[in-house]
């Protein structure tokens, strides 16, 4: 996820000439977007199926669980608040959230969403549509494309964040081919299909 999330600020950054390290601060905080999961259950991360309204609740409290760690951390580092440090804490509080009014956990709109929690958002809901969650099979990029642009046509997601990631099909497939985990290779996860490489659908891992 984070290396689509670097994919789609270097671009950006080309085009609204943003600072030369942005995409790779992108690309690191990316990683720590649910870090507050570290506090779900398992039995919810990795339920096989749909999850009830309770434990959905449970689920969404993962990104104030995210923040408070990420608060935590840099009052133990004693960090400084500079634009790097609010990057951080905008990738973790801001990803689930949506253009719309409609995400969680505090139901921001449009001008209330920084550029990097859009650009994770869209990085991350592409990335669990196109591989296998204990809910769902890995769905075809096609009809991940197609679920993408319905929420962007929708007012749900950045329309210029999900324009950059669609135009970029070669370098996704890329990134799907070449970062495949060795664990789940040995294990048989991965196949082949017409729409490139990706994950077996019958291989249940985290939800995100």
């Amino acid at each position: 996820m984070s290396l689509y999330s670097r994919l789609i600020a270097m671009e950006l950054g080309k085009r609204r000439a943003l600072r030369s390290d942005f995409a790779e601060d992108i690309y690191l905080f990316a990683a720590l977007h649910d870090v507050g999961k570290v506090g779900i259950a398992d039995e919810i991360l990795l339920k096989p199926g749909p999850l009830d309204p309770q434990e959905r609740r449970e689920m969404e409290t993962h990104v104030v669980r995210g923040s408070e760690l990420i608060q935590e951390m840099i009052g133990g580092l004693r960090l400084v608040a500079d634009s790097k440090v609010e990057m951080l804490r905008h990738v973790v509080a801001g990803h689930h959230e949506k253009l719309d009014g409609s995400g969680y956990p505090l139901g921001l709109t449009a001008e209330e969403i920084s550029l990097e929690a859009r650009i994770v958002a869209v990085a991350d809901i592409y990335d669990a549509l196109s591989n296998v969650r204990p809910y769902k099979p890995a769905l075809p990029l096609q009809e991940v494309e197609d679920i993408m642009q319905g929420m962007a046509d929708r007012g749900q997601i950045d329309p210029e964040c999900l324009e950059i990631l669609l135009d970029c099909r070669e370098q996704r497939q890329a990134i799907a081919a070449a970062y495949i985990d060795p664990f789940l290779q040995g294990a048989g996860a991965w196949w082949a299909s017409e729409e490139g490489v990706g994950p077996r659908p019958d291989l249940h891992v985290s939800r995100t």
